[in-house]
């Protein structure tokens, strides 16, 4: 059987929750405990032979607090970004999913292949994260 890539948080700087197996389409929930929080996305052993690869997946920030100020943004703050502090996305709609599409390095986090990650600024926010998508073939970005 194929591995799958997994989300995992890096540190203590929140909980990442599985759901049940009947929810297919979701990998985890994360509630990030600190306003900066480390994610490593696990690959398959595959994936070790590759420098970079193409990553996508779909994720949704909720607030589990019906009475925050959160509740009345249409946008959160929370980015995405590269493990060296480049962006890869933001400006994420609040309760709608939204898809994530980037290139990264492949990196080793204990002899697996993997990609880390940063969110920034998603303290206090329910972040759902659909299962990633892996692929070799990189977008090319000469000529942009």
């Amino acid at each position: 059987m194929r591995s799958a890539p997994t989300f995992f948080l890096t540190s203590e700087d929140g909980r990442l929750i599985r759901p049940d197996e009947k929810f297919d389409f979701l990998d985890a929930t994360l509630y990030p405990a600190k306003s900066r929080v480390e994610l490593t996305l696990h690959l398959p052993p595959e994936y070790a032979n590759f420098a970079r690869v193409h990553v996508c997946f779909r994720m949704q920030m909720t607030t589990e607090d019906a009475h925050s100020a959160v509740m009345d943004c249409k946008y959160s703050n929370a980015r995405l970004l590269h493990a060296d502090g480049t962006n890869v996305d933001y400006g994420f709609r609040m309760h709608r999913w939204s898809r994530v599409n980037f290139d990264a390095d492949v990196c080793t986090d204990g002899g697996v292949p993997s990609v880390r990650l940063l969110l920034t600024d998603a303290e206090g926010l329910c972040v759902h994260l659909s299962r990633p998508v892996i692929d070799t073939d990189i977008i090319p970005t000469e000529g942009l």
